[in-house]
Parts: structure tokens; C-alpha cells; sequence
């Protein structure tokens, strides 16, 4: 089991910030050369987002019923607020940041950091 988990960690956690920014960096590559058709890209994406955000909330709203939490109405509709945004938006980004922290910690482990600092002393 740990060779399973090992592998799943290494393919997926590890490698998948790669995967995104690769696959959003193509999606414009394939639009700047005119090799997409954009509304059925756009309707795709739209499914996608519907379908992450369906995800998104049954699991923000199965929680709250398990803990035997209450939320107001106001509160549902910032949950839904804010699951459109991190679907839109900040998943992206969060891809971009966590590509741009594994090659600066590649970077930062490789000159010895903090801990060939400490060794010298």
C-alpha cells in the first residue's frame, strides 16, 4: 500500500499544479492559432464549473448537516459566491503559485538554505 500511495502523491499532488498550467497555457496556445472552437469550449468549461461547484457545495452543505450546523440564507449564498470564485479564478492562481513554490524550493534546496547555514556554525 505504501508504493500505491507513494505513486498517487508523486503523479497526482506533486505533479498535477504542472498538469493545469500546462493545460491552461495550451488552451491559449490553441486559441491564439485559431485550433479551437471557442463556444463549444466555453459550454465545456461552464459544464465543468457547474459540475465543480455541484461537488463543492454538496460537500460544504453535507458537512454542515453531519455537524448539525445552522447558516443563515446569507451565508448559503456566500458559500456559493465564493465557490464560483475559487472555481473561476483562484484555482488558477493557486495552480500558478504552487508550480512557482516547487521550483523555488528546488532552487532554495539546492544552494543548502537555512540548513548549510546552520552546519557552518
Amino acid at each position: 500500500m505504501s508504493y500505491v500511495s507513494y505513486f498517487y502523491f508523486l503523479i497526482y499532488e506533486l505533479l498535477s499544479p504542472f498538469i493545469e498550467v500546462f493545460g491552461v497555457f495550451t488552451m491559449v496556445l490553441a486559441w491564439w492559432c485559431d485550433l479551437i472552437n471557442v463556444p463549444f469550449m466555453l459550454l465545456f468549461f461552464l459544464i465543468y464549473a457547474v459540475f465543480g461547484g455541484v461537488l463543492t457545495l454538496t460537500a460544504f452543505f453535507s458537512r454542515i448537516y453531519t455537524a448539525d450546523l445552522r447558516v443563515s440564507f446569507r451565508d448559503g449564498v456566500k458559500a456559493v459566491c465564493l465557490c464560483l470564485f475559487e472555481l473561476e479564478l483562484l484555482r488558477f492562481i493557486l495552480a500558478w503559485v504552487r508550480c512557482t513554490a516547487f521550483v523555488g524550493y528546488k532552487r532554495r534546496n539546492s544552494t543548502g538554505g537555512a540548513s548549510s547555514a546552520a552546519r557552518s556554525i
